[in-house]
């Protein structure tokens, strides 16, 4: 009955990501599994079950043999590529623990980690993209400034920094809205928000440090770049 419940909620979320978005979609698995695991505390029973499960994964290795031609259909014997097949053709037999509480435990994790990175990347996605681009330069090893690249020109990271303030005063506040709307814990905010701001934080140090040791002051005054405190 958990684990229905559980898939109902992911199918239902679902079709809230395509009609609604995918922090739509998000939060409402949350609050749902959130609402799941807060009825199954009440409860001090063993969550768990035993599941036998048919695995036929052996005889997709025999049919592989036989396109690759390893395996003859025409050889006679035991070596005949059918014969073996019918003779492996009996599944295994696997037997399982399914614990529903902890599945369900794995699944909200699973949501929160993602939804923690799509608000991450709706506020300073311009920026992780500057950071991949960055290491790549120096993994290639080139001699030429950080900032006589295309895309690292002062003027585009000026661009990219603007970008990011802009999210982090309008796009990042609606999601923290749209958040306390869906949950009403202040617990479960500050446990959302702070890998959040954590991440924020660490993309706005690393373009703090570029700016540092590859640009010039003037650059430096130019790029409207936020305080740590402020973020």
């Amino acid at each position: 009955a958990i684990q229905y419940c559980t898939d109902s909620c992911i199918v239902a979320s679902q079709e809230i990501a395509k009609s609604t978005g995918l922090l739509n979609s998000q939060l409402f698995l949350i609050k749902n599994l959130l609402a799941l695991r807060e009825q199954l505390s009440l409860f001090d029973v063993d969550f768990g079950s035993d599941e036998t499960e048919l695995d036929f994964s052996h005889m997709r290795d025999h049919m592989r043999r036989i396109l690759r031609g390893e395996s003859s259909l025409f050889a006679l014997g035991s070596s005949n590529a059918v014969f073996q097949l019918l003779g492996n053709a009996r599944p295994r037999i696997n037997k399982m623990r399914l614990d529903s509480k902890k599945e369900l435990e794995k699944r909200l994790k699973t949501c929160c980690e993602s939804y923690i990175m799509g608000v991450t990347k709706l506020s300073v996605d311009p920026m992780l993209s500057f950071i991949t681009k960055v290491t790549a330069t120096r993994v290639a090893s080139s001699r030429k400034a950080l900032k006589d690249h295309a895309f690292a020109t002062p003027s585009k990271l000026t661009e990219i920094v603007k970008t990011v303030n802009e999210a982090l005063e309008g796009t990042l506040p609606e999601a923290i809205t749209k958040m306390r709307r869906y949950l009403d814990n202040p617990n479960t905010h500050s446990v959302l928000m702070k890998p959040i701001k954590s991440n924020i934080a660490e993309a706005h140090g690393q373009i703090a440090h570029l700016l540092e040791s590859e640009y010039d002051a003037e650059t430096i005054e130019m790029v409207p770049l936020m305080e740590p405190a402020k973020l």
